[in-house]
């Protein structure tokens, strides 16, 4: 009867030693499997989202956009006010006559004339990615091709949307002389924005 419990005692030990390994052994694999998926998701997550961060980040108007764009209660996009006006535009010697009605008309002296412009996504078949410039609804210039393009991606991203964006514009330019004894000199006009964006960063 001894050896009989003796024998049962030794064959418990056994079968709890070789479940004991059973599991280490489950254990460990899983512990693998689930350092292999922690290290995947990882990989994933430097690779994926630091790539499209990166797109993002090639754009200044991105930055600039995400701490200066303001939407009112009508969901009007605006940029405030800072008196900068550092932004070139394109194409103004297209629309002298729209310009130089909104300035006044010409004078001896440069004109310095402060007025709310609208940029907006145009619909030309010419161009995809064409930003236009408006004052009171009327064309007076684009924004550079390059411009274009990230200005639209950069609303896109913040937004969610194209909507047309508000921001003050200073004319300038437009003079007429008549230095005497030389012949009339005459400026063009054109159209600053109201907008402070480093390209080279």
């Amino acid at each position: 009867m001894l050896c009989c419990s003796t024998q049962i005692a030794t064959l418990a030990r056994l079968l709890k030693a070789s479940w004991r390994k059973i599991i280490l052994a489950k254990t460990s694999f899983l512990e693998k499997l689930l350092r292999q998926f922690i290290a995947s998701s990882a990989a994933r997550s430097k690779t994926i989202p630091a790539k499209r961060q990166a797109k993002v980040k090639t754009s200044p108007f991105f930055d600039y956009l995400e701490d200066v764009l303001e939407v009112d209660s009508n969901g009007r996009q605006f940029i405030g006010s800072e008196g900068s006006f550092d932004f070139d535009i394109v194409g103004e010697s297209h629309y002298q006559e729209a310009l130089e009605r909104f300035a006044g008309g010409r004078s001896e002296t440069e004109a310095k004339v402060e007025i709310l412009a609208c940029i907006l996504p145009e619909n030309n078949p010419k161009d995809k990615n064409a930003v236009v410039v408006k004052i009171n609804g009327e064309t007076v210039g684009y924004l550079a091709k390059a411009h274009a393009k990230a200005w639209r991606a950069a609303l896109r991203q913040i937004r969610n949307c194209e909507d047309p964006v508000e921001v003050m514009a200073l004319i300038v330019g437009g003079w007429h002389r008549t230095p005497k004894g030389k012949p009339v000199e005459t400026g063009s006009f054109g159209l600053k924005l109201d907008m402070s964006i480093d390209f080279d960063e």
